[in-house]
């Protein structure tokens, strides 16, 4: 149950509850409402999950004791999320008293812990780390530190027993925008080496100055943790150079186990040279299903037949790629769109393509290739700021209609050189796709306001659309 509202809460059948979602987010608390909510809580017998959002809500220290003396009457939960952000007056022995108490009255397995914006420093991060350490039941753990005062010690945040360790297969760490350093990185990078049963492993260092050496150690991790699946790195504005990228493919091609990937990677030091290792490694990960790169801002250009190294993800179902700015005009988006049409067992597809000089011409042959793909079903297009004409939108639309499983289309496509018939003929075609259900159009032309109510009573007809945006940028 979601409860937005506290008296709609207290008047619920609480012993009913196994699932519960508490949304207080800028809620200012009174003293009688924390604790007729922890009294409800502790009435709350047959609990197992529970969501807790108190983000912006400077609930002050008592007021917060108020419910965790609710929750720890509350003995069968396993999973349990809170979000604390964004509360610069918020007092982390708070923290570490309800997780202290948690591990003493819970069999806790999935935590996770949002402490975004909060003013934390390494100090007090060693304490957060042995509190967490309490919690012997753990297998999945999500925490999110960004945008407080953290330096090299960040690593202290994990502190657990040999038995968390091992047992521990799904950790969520999210550190961007602190002061981590080249330090913190190889340290954090020790301490992640040492869970070595782990399935999932996301890790956001976005803006902490890791460069190459970090990246390099967190590699070497990388390989110990052989029984990885799911991997997202966001590595973004950390002055990394092609030394640390290549350590990084390196790695991949050790994870045998690999289904999906993201990886964000632009805003740093990187030559087209270390992309080109970057595919290389890609195409040996060959139970790699899902992708996700992001390498916007380089001279695509450079990438000798980069068409060819997409063609080499033939098991790819599940493809997102980011190319905004990126110099792509319409002989590169052609090698591009022959490298997808190999790209046989996709089923979803998202081209970030804004900012470049892709014309008519370009989006035609996108088109006809995207064609060839017999599974796909979801296709997302930002296309947005580049020289396309009415021709092209046109194209686009006619190509779409010739589409067997499409169900799902999103397309950005404002800020080109598209007239008004172009406009309108698209979203024609568009309306006119016999399978598509979700439909999304981000549009601009100022005539294209007065017929918008007129497009939305067509879509109403139509029964097979559940969903219809149309919006005029």
């Amino acid at each position: 149950m979601i409860f937005n509202e506290i008296k709609k809460f207290l008047s619920s059948n609480l012993s009913n509850h196994e699932c519960l979602t508490l949304n207080f987010e800028f809620k200012n608390f009174e003293d009688t409402e924390s604790q007729q909510i922890s009294t409800a809580l502790s009435l709350c017998t047959n609990l197992k999950r529970i969501i807790l959002n108190l983000q912006h809500s400077r609930i002050t220290e008592q007021r917060t004791n108020d419910l965790i003396s609710g929750l720890i009457k509350c003995r069968n939960i396993t999973e349990f999320q809170i979000n604390l952000s964004s509360d610069k007056n918020l007092k982390i022995q708070t923290v570490i008293n309800l997780l202290n108490q948690l591990s003493f009255t819970n069999q806790i397995t999935i935590l996770k812990l949002n402490l975004v914006d909060n003013n934390i420093c390494d100090s007090e991060i060693y304490n957060i780390g042995e509190s967490l350490s309490q919690l012997t039941f753990l297998t999945s753990l999500q925490l999110k530190l960004d945008c407080n005062n953290l330096g090299d010690k960040v690593y202290d945040c994990l502190q657990f027993r040999d038995t968390v360790l091992t047992q521990m297969v799904q950790l969520d760490l999210c550190f961007s925008f602190c002061k981590i350093g080249v330090v913190g990185a190889i340290e954090l990078s020790n301490k992640l080496a040492l869970f070595k049963n782990l399935e999932q492993l996301n890790l956001n260092l976005r803006q902490n100055q890791i460069e190459s050496r970090g990246l390099c150690q967190l590699s070497e991790t990388l390989k110990i943790l052989s029984l990885l699946k799911y991997l997202n790195l966001f590595l973004t504005f950390n002055s990394i150079s092609d030394e640390g990228l290549f350590c990084l493919s390196l790695s991949l091609e050790s994870l045998n186990y690999l289904k999906a990937l993201e990886l964000f990677v632009e805003d740093n030091k990187l030559t087209t040279e270390s992309y080109l290792k970057l595919f290389c490694s890609l195409k040996k990960c060959q139970s790699l299903v899902k992708l996700e790169l992001d390498i916007s801002s380089i001279e695509i250009a450079k990438l000798q037949d980069f068409g060819d190294y997409i063609a080499f993800l033939t098991g790819i179902q599940q493809f997102n790629l980011y190319l905004s700015e990126s110099s792509i005009n319409d002989e590169v988006l052609s090698d591009l769109s022959k490298g997808l049409s190999q790209c046989i067992s996709l089923q979803k597809l998202l081209l970030y393509l804004s900012e470049n000089t892709i014309s008519s011409l370009g989006i035609h042959e996108l088109t006809f290739a995207l064609q060839k793909l017999p599974h796909l079903y979801d296709l997302s297009l930002f296309l947005e700021k580049n020289l396309i004409e009415e021709e092209g939108a046109k194209s686009l639309g006619k190509g779409l209609m010739q589409f067997k499983k499409l169900k799902v289309l999103e397309i950005w496509i404002e800020s080109n050189k598209i007239n008004y018939e172009g406009m309108t003929s698209l979203i024609d075609s568009t309306l006119q796709c016999k399978d598509i259900n979700i439909l999304n159009l981000y549009l601009n032309h100022y005539q294209l306001n007065q017929g918008i109510a007129g497009y939305q009573r067509k879509a109403l007809k139509s029964k097979k659309l559940v969903q219809f945006i149309i919006e005029v940028m």
